[in-house]
Order: structure tokens, then C-alpha cells, then sequence
């Protein structure tokens, strides 16, 4: 097949209808009903008001011919003084899908976002079109924010982001499809009712067990680990004494030391008898090698793309979804416990295994600090940092709240990048909950002492879930309430923030 790009001309405003109509119906019918999208089509898209759209200098169309047959098309806005190009509508017919012609486009409007003086492309999405949103994420899309989008009588909630461009050889970070080996794949897992993820994530658990040395043994150092309870001002904290997790704990995270150690995460880089569940083909279900739990899971990225919770949020609510009633999931960001930021990835422990997920459902604790379109959020008294906890029975209604929740986070807190953040996501009773603990810091100033006054505690999720992990006796030894408090209080927010950050949200 030859595929082959051209600038739209007012004779293909007849061609960019029909195209407009396939795709439409195709993408969004499943929850736009189709007499409102054929009504908005017309109303906005009929080949009369093309030709008028085609002759708008801030506008660049183009279309795609595979073999000289219309395939797609993509329609750029320009702002030239401001350097913004947005990708206003890119769309290929379904029989021309997956043969390269939407990264045809996507690289053509990368030379015109060049030539424009922008270092980036900006795009919309719907959030329920999850092929186009995987897609757009397979070339390095970042989600900014979530806005409403109307369509006819129906309102949808829609991604808003972008995606930035490597200027030096004018290309996108496209990246390349990962292929897994037949021999690394324990299953293949696709939502089935009469069959069960987290059955057979224990089924790989076992399997790996038999067949890796290595990982076996750290499975039968769990039982010579030692677990302390801390009673502090108000909360419970545990200790868990396991030498396993000094690499981890000790690992280097600042960008000069990333960008110097090969990927451990990526599939070229997994111990030879290493195996794994293949997840909705996005992702890889991993024995973790340093266990913290028995069962715990790493879920790893197929690609190579940096750690980052708002573009792959829905992700991690599926993953909670098909994990359940079993297990758990749990983030940490780039900067807050993720020994390898710069590879997404997920882990899974067994449900409850850590006390802030008893503690979010006392009611004794709990203050709510709102309740509205089947979202509840709520925070936990006297609990020495600061989490809120969102509740809701709708997958679509969560995501939107809190997406609203981080770009008040970012806007209070005068950010660009991802606040620093560590959630715990489960699904039980119908019910996602996150529980969300939003930091000031990584590591306590005592990580960084000598040798004598160092106490080696890097708080990720779990820690901050109340479980510190402690890869030297000396540190378990030494840890009291005193030290946990003063943790707590240094790297997360106050208990007031919760409150701030909700109100702020609503504002």
C-alpha cells in the first residue's frame, strides 16, 4: 500500500463529510446516540460549511490517500502568535486502521508545528474513545485537564493535552511496538465474567515459584522478616524489618542517575526466568523480585514512557477492577518512591495489607468533605498527614473529579508537572476508592545524615499507607513514634490540606 499526504483543497469538502461520517459513527455511537451526531454533523460539517472551513488561513487540512483512495484526514488550527497548533480532527476510516496512516498525519502536523515556532502539539479527546486515547498516548500524550464537550444534546467529559516535539530530528517520540515473546507470556488476560485476574495472577505466583530460583527464595525470606507496631498521636504505624528492599530503597531516582543505568523495567532488561500475564496487551503482570507482600505484584508499561497517574488513571481503575476482591493497587509518583520513574508502572499487593486501607473505612475516622454526583470524598482525623480519600460507584464521574482535583493541586501549588502524590486504588462492593496521600518531599532529611544519625527510610505508597519498610535492623530497631511523626510531618502535607485542596477544587 502507498500512502501518501496532500493539503485539503475546497474539493474535498465532500470527501472530509463522508470520512466525518464514517468515523463518527464508528467512534462515538456507543455513547452519543446516532441521530444527534448525524444532527451536529450537519449542523457544523456539511460540505457547504467545509468549503467555508477550508478557506480560513489559521487552518490546515490535509488528506490521506492510500493507494490515491481517501483514507483520512487531519484539520490543524494555527496560532501564530502564540505558537499554538492544535490538532483539531484527525480521523481514519476504520478499514484503513493500524497501516501507519494516522503517524503520517500526526509527523506532518509535526512540520507544520515546526515551521510555526511550537515545540508542541496540542489535542483533544474524548475520554470514552479509549482506542483513540491509547493511541495518542503511544506517541507520548500527556493529559493536562478534562473539560466538558458538547454534541448535540449530550455532554461528554474530553482529555485536553499535548504532545511535546523532539525538535533535532522533527519527529515525534513515537514509540516502537514492544513484541513479547512467547516464552515470557505465562497468559493472555482479557475481561472475561467467567474469569478470574487475580485467580491468575496467584496461578503466575505459584508458576514462578517452581521456575526461578532466585524469586523463590525472597518469597521464603518473607517469613524471616520482623513487624513492629508503633502506636503514635492518634494512628497506628507498622514496621516491617526486610532486608529485600535495600536496593530498592537505596536506589538513586535524580535525573543524571536515570539517565545513566540501562531500564531494569523494560522486557530486554527482566531476569531470563522472568514470565508474565499479559494485560489487555498495554501492560505486563510481574512477580516482584523483593517482595514486600506475599503476593506482590510490579505492573509494567509495555512501553518505555515516564511515570505519570492523570494519562493513565483509567488504566489503573481497570486494573483495580479486574484485580478484585483480591488484591490492591497502588502509585508512586515519579518523585515520591518510584525506583524507576521513568517507566510507568503499578503495584499490586493483597487487599487490606496496609493499615490506611482499614483506617479509610472507620467511620469513626472519617470526615466528609464532599458528597455530590456519586463522588465522595472524604479524609481521616488525627492521622498525622494528609490523605483524602475519593469514593464512587461511577469509574467516568472519579476520573473526572479527580483530574479537577489535580489541576487545583497544581494551580494553589504553582505547578506544571504532576504533584508529588502516592495513591492506593482497590474496587470492592462496586466501590473504587483512592486513597491519596499528597507529599512536600521524597526522602526525610535524616535519609541523607552520615552513617551515625542516617535512618535509610525512603517513604513510597506503602509507607506512606502506614507500613514503613525498613531494609537494616539498625533503622527497625531505632524506629518509635517520635521518628514516625517527625517523617510523616516532613515529607506529607498537613491534615489541613485535605480540607484546602477539596475547597479549592470546588472553587
Amino acid at each position: 500500500m502507498n500512502a501518501a499526504i496532500r493539503r485539503w483543497t475546497q474539493d474535498d469538502a465532500g470527501v472530509v463529510y463522508r470520512i466525518l461520517h464514517e468515523t463518527w459513527l464508528a467512534s462515538y455511537s456507543s455513547f452519543i446516540p446516532k441521530d444527534e451526531l448525524l444532527e451536529y454533523l450537519e449542523l457544523h460539517y456539511s460540505p457547504g460549511i467545509l468549503k467555508n472551513i477550508i478557506q480560513e488561513p489559521e487552518t490546515h487540512g490535509y488528506i490521506a490517500e492510500a493507494d490515491g483512495v481517501p483514507a483520512g484526514y487531519m484539520r490543524l488550527k494555527i496560532e501564530a502568535e502564540a505558537s499554538n497548533v492544535f490538532v483539531s480532527q484527525l480521523y481514519v476510516l476504520p478499514s484503513y486502521q493500524k497501516l501507519g496512516i494516522g503517524k503520517k498525519l500526526m509527523q506532518t502536523a509535526v512540520n507544520d508545528a515546526i515551521s510555526a515556532g511550537s515545540d508542541r502539539l496540542r489535542i483533544g479527546v474524548m475520554v470514552q474513545n479509549g482506542a483513540s486515547v491509547r493511541w495518542y498516548r503511544s506517541l507520548g500524550y500527556r493529559i493536562e485537564k478534562v473539560e466538558p464537550f458538547t454534541m448535540g444534546r449530550t455532554t461528554v467529559d474530553h482529555y485536553i493535552g499535548s504532545i511535546e516535539i523532539k525538535r533535532a530530528g522533527r519527529e515525534l517520540p513515537f514509540h516502537p511496538e514492544v513484541h513479547v515473546p512467547a516464552e515470557r507470556i505465562f497468559s493472555v488476560y482479557t475481561p472475561h465474567p467467567e474469569k478470574s485476574f487475580g485467580a491468575l495472577c496467584g496461578g503466575l505466583f505459584t508458576r514462578q515459584r517452581l521456575l526461578w530460583k532466585h524469586f523463590d527464595e525472597a518469597v521464603q525470606s518473607l517469613d524471616e522478616v520482623q513487624i513492629k507496631t508503633i502506636p503514635c498521636r492518634g494512628f497506628n504505624a507498622a514496621v516491617q524489618y526486610n532486608q529485600a528492599r535495600l536496593a530498592s530503597v537505596s536506589a538513586p531516582v535524580d535525573a543524571d542517575s536515570i539517565g545513566r543505568r540501562p531500564c531494569f523495567l523494560c522486557l530486554d532488561r527482566l531476569p531470563p526466568e522472568q514470565i508474565c500475564i499479559l494485560w489487555r496487551d498495554s501492560f505486563l503482570v510481574l512477580c516482584n523480585p523483593a517482595p514486600i507482600f506475599r503476593p506482590h505484584f510490579t505492573i509494567v508499561s509495555k512501553m518505555h514512557a515516564p511515570q505519570e497517574i492523570v494519562s493513565h488513571t483509567d488504566e489503573m481503575l481497570e486494573l483495580a477492577r479486574d484485580l478484585s476482591p483480591f488484591y490492591s493497587i497502588f502509585y508512586n509518583g515519579p518523585q515520591c518512591g518510584a525506583s524507576a520513574p521513568d517507566h510507568l508502572h503499578f503495584q499490586v499487593s493483597p487487599w487490606r495489607a496496609m493499615p490506611s486501607e482499614i483506617d479509610a473505612v472507620d467511620a469513626g475516622r472519617r470526615i466528609l468533605l464532599y458528597y455530590k454526583s456519586h463522588i465522595a470524598a472524604t479524609t481521616l482525623k488525627n492521622y498525622g498527614r494528609a490523605v483524602i480519600i475519593l469514593e464512587s460507584t461511577d469509574c467516568e464521574q472519579l476520573k473526572t473529579y479527580f483530574f479537577g482535583l489535580v489541576d487545583a493541586w497544581k494551580t494553589i501549588a504553582g505547578l506544571h508537572d504532576e504533584p508529588l502524590m502516592n495513591v492506593v486504588c482497590s474496587y470492592q462492593e462496586r466501590i473504587w476508592r483512592l486513597i491519596i496521600f499528597p507529599r512536600k518531599k521524597h526522602r526525610p532529611a535524616l535519609y541523607g545524615k552520615n552513617e551515625k544519625e542516617q535512618i535509610l527510610i525512603s517513604p513510597g505508597a506503602v509507607d506512606m499507607a502506614g507500613l514503613f519498610i525498613a531494609p537494616r535492623l539498625m533503622d527497625y530497631e531505632r524506629m518509635d513514634s517520635v521518628l514516625v511523626e517527625s517523617i510523616y510531618a516532613e515529607v506529607a502535607e498537613d491534615e489541613k490540606f485535605a480540607e484546602r485542596l477539596i475547597r479549592g477544587r470546588e472553587i
